[in-house]
């Protein structure tokens, strides 16, 4: 006899229903509600011992993709697709996964190519210029690796171009990208080829030192514009003379960069809204209209009207101005009170912004209201690529990547997502009887604020 004893904290259980040594269908039937906000004991006596070995290499048997609360989905079946074995001393038994809940997603596949790691605040870096030409930079590959997607996302095809490392990508058109990084910036005006060329870029600085980015963006072939620890950085003739400095007034060391324009250009530093309208001569605070407390994690133009801006800050909170930054106005909050680290702007109304514990949230009415986009991946939701309506691609602090083109309903991994499975465990159905589960209160658990 067997006594098993396991503590359920605030979890999404997944049931995998099998006969004992045979080939597992998984089936996925998600929790509805928040969980608990304490942990409930169970205790159980089984008349069977367990010995459970994992022989489920194989993501289709695994991956569910984005399945929504209530609803059911099935992994791939067929032969070997994925086996569990294990012993007891009846066949009466239940194979049960569980998977933490807002830690990160169950049932999902183990990387298949570039592996997810996590070194400070970066994550892959994306870019778009409309579903046409979007771009994911990989910022720890010393090749340079990006990949590139002209269908929206549904598809990526991977570059190794050499000749050094680049953190951040920036696609200005069809046809025009640029790659930045420590000391390097290359410039390529012929993404539409099967390989796109790319051209180094002179990175001095006027007054000594190179471009060393924290944050980097694009306008056009010729003018690019950067953040970094000595202010904002800009060149206007594709580096023929010297980069532009300035200082980037209360926006400490800005890690977040809209270029709008070859004169006009927003940043978020420490917290706070900036803005060049000079061509990089002059950067002025924007802290009118803003709530109190406001942190602003990123910051970016509508592609409709250049002088309709959003911003995304602390506790799930969203800002917007119609004149260009001079005045704001909060919108609706999202509806869980993430800090929001990243949005991308689609129109004057609609928007997709991502914070913390992946989630990911979309207004089409100027933020009034807004939808949960349910995303496969978790972590915090460093990066989002919009380029039009239900296309949406999301990068994780932790290296991961999801691509969607039907609004979440189905997605792609451009780069392999982590193995994320958390728990098994068996149990045999046959048991006498069971302890009934003691019902919980339903709201979500305090978390920590994270420090940035």
């Amino acid at each position: 006899m067997a006594r098993l004893a396991h503590t359920t904290i605030w979890r999404r259980r997944l049931v995998v229903a099998l006969a004992f040594a045979g080939v597992v269908a998984a089936s996925l039937q998600p929790a509805v509600g928040t969980g608990a906000t304490s942990g409930t004991v169970v205790g159980a006596t089984v008349p069977s011992a367990i010995s459970l070995q994992d022989g489920c290499t194989h993501a289709a048997a695994r991956s569910f993709g984005s399945v929504l609360p209530g609803s059911n989905s099935t992994t791939a079946t067929g032969a070997n697709v994925c086996r569990y074995s294990f012993t007891s001393s009846n066949s009466s038994s239940m194979l049960r996964i569980y998977q933490s809940d807002r830690t990160t997603q169950a049932m999902v596949g183990r990387p298949t190519s570039w592996t997810q790691r996590s070194i400070g605040s970066a994550s892959i870096d994306l870019s778009h210029a409309g579903p046409t030409l979007m771009l994911a930079q990989n910022p720890w590959s010393v090749n340079g690796d990006y990949a590139r997607s002209t269908d929206g996302g549904a598809t990526w095809t991977p570059f190794a171009p050499g000749g050094g490392g680049t953190t951040y990508i920036a696609a200005v058109s069809t046809t025009t990208a640029w790659r930045f990084g420590p000391g390097r910036v290359v410039r390529s005006t012929t993404m539409q080829d099967p390989t796109p060329a790319w051209t180094a870029v002179n990175v001095n600085l006027q007054g000594g030192g190179v471009v060393d980015p924290l944050a980097a963006d694009a306008v056009s072939s010729t003018v690019a514009w950067a953040t970094g620890y000595a202010g904002a950085f800009r060149t206007g003739d594709a580096g023929a003379t010297n980069w532009s400095v300035a200082g980037t007034a209360g926006c400490i060391n800005p890690t977040r960069l809209d270029a709008v324009s070859s004169s006009t250009a927003f940043a978020v530093g420490w917290g706070r809204i900036c803005r060049s309208t000079d061509s990089n001569l002059s950067w002025v605070d924007l802290p009118t209209g803003l709530p109190a407390g406001f942190a602003a994690g990123d910051v970016q133009a509508s592609p409709q009207t250049a002088t309709t801006v959003w911003a995304v800050g602390s506790g799930g909170r969203v800002v917007r101005s119609v004149d260009n930054g001079t005045n704001w106005t909060p919108t609706t909050a999202t509806p869980i009170p993430v800090d929001l680290i990243t949005l991308d702007v689609v129109s004057d109304s609609e928007a997709y912004v991502g914070g913390w514990d992946g989630l990911v949230f979309r207004t089409t009415d100027s933020g009034a209201s807004w939808n949960r986009v349910r995303v496969p991946i978790t972590g915090a939701t460093n990066r989002l690529a919009a380029p039009g309506g239900t296309n949406v691609t999301v990068a994780t602090e932790a290296g991961a990547v999801a691509a969607t083109v039907d609004g979440g309903t189905s997605w792609v991994y451009p780069y392999g997502e982590g193995d994320a499975y958390r728990d098994l465990d068996a149990v045999d159905t046959s048991a006498s009887s069971l302890p009934s589960r003691t019902a919980a209160s339903r709201s979500p658990p305090t978390r920590a604020r994270r420090c940035r």
